[in-house]
């Protein structure tokens, strides 16, 4: 690719229990941005929008071992890096990976003229998510039937993805933006209580979810 892009979807992903699901969920997504980054080909006036998960949030938690790993310069020392960590192979920290990384490169691809961001999305009924429905579809079940919704669409997620990759988003980098219609939200101040959502933010004991 030789043609400057004005906006870049990042939005690969395999489930927990896949082959190579680091690689997959973030270290060929950073590989082609940094790539295009160094190729000029995302220059002044681009924007990045990337795919992470409600399981990203909480990345802080884990900041010093995600700072390790984000080190890693290239391709292979990062799946040397996963090689070499027990238990970090998994979906949960390759979507903190994801947060962290949009949170460590904000400021410096800000000073080349290009924003970065993220977004953390609920239950969204994808293809992915219906193979893994077993899993995946009970999560934040019992808080979309007290108000009243389904699952997030696609839609939706794009729409989010467009505004943040939009000139309406100009002043908004490094951020990962929560579309979880209210539950983290509703966790977190006690309004309504979902296993595993204050455990994410360390405020509880954690899930596997």
């Amino acid at each position: 690719i030789d043609e400057p892009i004005d906006v870049l979807f990042s939005c690969a992903g395999v489930a927990e229990g896949s082959d190579r699901l680091l690689e997959v969920n973030f270290v060929a997504q950073r590989h082609i941005i940094e790539r295009l980054v160094l190729d000029e080909v995302l220059g002044v006036g681009s924007t990045i929008g990337m795919i992470s998960s409600m399981a990203g949030i909480g990345w802080h938690l884990q900041l010093p071992r995600l700072l390790e790993f984000l080190a890693t310069p290239d391709w292979d020392t990062a799946v040397k890096w996963v090689e070499r960590n027990e238990g970090v192979a998994s979906y949960r920290f390759s979507k903190r990976a994801m947060n962290a990384y949009v949170a460590l490169r904000a400021m410096s691809m800000l000073e080349q003229g290009i924003r970065i961001n993220s977004v953390d999305p609920s239950m969204t009924d994808t293809p992915l998510a219906r193979a893994n429905a077993e899993r995946w579809f009970r999560f934040g079940a019992d808080y979309r039937a007290a108000v009243g919704l389904e699952p997030l669409a696609p839609i939706q997620l794009a729409y989010s993805l467009a505004f943040l990759c939009s000139a309406a988003a100009d002043g908004i980098t490094g951020t990962s933006l929560l579309v979880d219609q209210g539950l983290a939200a509703s966790a977190l101040t006690g309004v309504f209580d979902t296993p595993g959502t204050k455990g994410r933010y360390g405020l509880a004991e954690d899930s596997p979810t």
